[in-house]
């Protein structure tokens, strides 16, 4: 059984994207919301870096040590199409 041990947990981006909408944080990149991934950034699910961030990244405390089997991202649909 897969179990999201993520879900909600404490998380850090190497820089957040503000704009018209919001700022983009990264506890958005685990609020288990799988339904606005389709390029609607206002809709309030997708955490998002700065354009210019050479090297982004995301991390996710677990609070314990665990073993891993695998891990699911999504990327935004309107950006997978550039």
């Amino acid at each position: 059984m897969d179990v999201n041990v993520a879900l909600n947990r404490p998380s850090y981006l190497s820089s957040v994207r503000p704009d018209a909408w919001g700022s983009h944080g990264p506890h958005l990149g685990n609020d288990g919301d799988k339904t606005n991934c389709h390029g609607m950034v206002y809709g309030n699910s997708v955490a998002h870096t700065l354009e210019n961030d050479v090297y982004p990244w995301y991390v996710v405390d677990l609070g314990v040590a665990l073993e891993v089997d695998g891990v699911n991202l999504t990327n935004r649909v309107d950006m997978a199409r550039k």
